[in-house]
């Protein structure tokens, strides 16, 4: 896949989550319920390669960075 380009797929949200998803848009704190998951799928992903990240620094030379 080209960088940029995006790919459309379903998913499924409990109600409380599409609920406060669709608040959210609502109140003007985010462009639409997909912007917002993805978003969040995005902030996951880099959250877990930062610790990965740091996790690698540990034992590196016996201690932490």
């Amino acid at each position: 896949m080209i960088s940029g380009m995006t790919k459309k797929i379903g998913v499924s949200l409990r109600q409380e989550l599409y609920d406060w998803a669709a608040r959210e848009v609502e109140e003007g704190r985010a462009e639409s319920v997909s912007a917002l998951v993805a978003e969040g799928a995005a902030l996951g992903a880099a959250d877990e390669a930062y610790r990965k990240h740091e996790a690698g620094k540990v034992g590196h030379a016996g201690h932490a960075a």
